[in-house]
């Protein structure tokens, strides 16, 4: 079975789709009987393994997002199919738009994994006028299909809401564990060494991690920066330059690799996930597998991972922060233990074989019509 995932994102980037795509590919290419190709499209064509960058035609880049939309060669694209089973749309973007018409023409089944809200994303950045807009696009994108991947229970609710009959497969996350673990040695990291400094003087580390823009609900740590907590700041975005006076005593850090992060994480106190548009948050998994427990909101697709006074804590609002982090070190120590042993029932070995059985449903399916 050769399953071809169309994708928007640049494989040079550090998101949580993209780490999907590194954590469940190995499984493939480890089985003699399945097949996978994930295709996207960039400045220039490159080829490694079971990742195809296409170079692209022509390209656009979205107002109010840091990303491009691509088009690359309709016949090149073509090429590449002649013995894909089924294709994967990570996404109503060009190429999703691409991978549609092919799979119409060639009479092969879709799937789409809806790992972004961006109807959300649009109302945040743009207002509600284009969060209609972009809603109305999602339900002309989606007719049709009747398969979708999603990451949550809260994001098939969410969907479920202005998309109606389809069918919502939740296939969670994972992480690897050989990278995501709790790290002791700090010798080798000066700006870490830096914030054990901070945290003698008896100030609790907290940390963000991931992109850095408008949709991630960042302003309102504010509540959380005072004399007794040191925001730290993991991440890039054109954010930046635009929120740092509002966070004049934070610590700001560039993007960071998996391993370095891990650090990261390690150090800190708590992990801040401000967030209340992701589908499902890889970082909070990130975080809890290094044993620091994580601050998020409630309703929020963070409500699937963590347990609220044993791994992190689900809030309101952020102004709640610092009663709820006033805690004992022995229950803090607790929660770093709690917070290990709850990141293991994330296993890439469930992921790859729920994807599995969900392609032989569809493929059965599709025999039937």
């Amino acid at each position: 079975m050769h399953i071809a995932i169309f994708t928007e994102n640049s494989f040079n980037s550090f998101d949580g789709i993209l780490s999907y795509f590194e954590g469940i590919t190995p499984y493939f290419n480890d089985s003699g009987d399945n097949k996978l190709s994930i295709i996207n499209c960039d400045s220039a064509y490159c080829k490694k393994k079971t990742r195809i960058t296409l170079k692209r035609k022509w390209g656009v880049k979205l107002p109010y997002f840091d990303f491009y939309l691509n088009f690359p060669s309709i016949s090149e694209v073509n090429k590449l199919l002649e013995d894909v089973d089924i294709i994967q749309i990570s996404g109503p973007g060009t190429m999703g738009i691409v991978a549609r018409y092919l799979a119409w023409k060639r009479k092969v089944p879709v799937v789409v994994h809806h790992h972004t809200n961006i109807d959300d994303y649009a109302g945040v950045i743009a207002g509600a006028i284009f969060e209609k807009i972009i809603k109305l696009y999602i339900k002309i994108f989606y007719a049709g299909i009747r398969d979708i991947i999603v990451p949550s229970d809260n994001c098939a609710e969410k969907l479920g809401k202005f998309l109606h009959n389809k069918k919502f497969h939740v296939i969670r996350r994972a992480i690897d564990h050989k990278i995501f673990f709790r790290r002791k040695n700090f010798d080798s990291f000066e700006e870490i060494n830096n914030i054990i400094k901070i945290k003698k003087t008896r100030q609790k580390i907290l940390l963000y991690a991931g992109r850095i823009s408008p949709e991630k609900n960042i302003l309102s740590l504010r509540k959380v920066c005072s004399k007794k907590n040191q925001l730290v700041f993991v991440g890039s975005g054109s954010y930046i330059s635009k929120i740092k006076n509002d966070f004049k005593t934070s610590i700001f850090v560039p993007r960071q690799t998996q391993a370095n992060l891990s650090y990261w994480y390690s150090v800190a106190d708590f992990f801040v996930f401000p967030s209340k548009t992701d589908t499902f948050g890889n970082v909070v998994l990130e975080s809890i597998a290094c044993g620091t427990p994580v601050i998020a909101h409630k309703n929020t697709s963070a409500e699937e991972i963590i347990q609220d006074g044993k791994t992190g804590f689900l809030i309101e609002d952020f102004n709640q922060v610092d009663h709820k982090i006033n805690i004992s070190k022995k229950e803090r120590d607790e929660m770093t233990i709690n917070c290990i042993k709850e990141s293991k029932k994330y296993s890439w070995e469930k992921i790859y074989s729920d994807h599995i059985i969900l392609y032989r449903k569809i493929m059965k399916n599709c025999l039937k019509k």
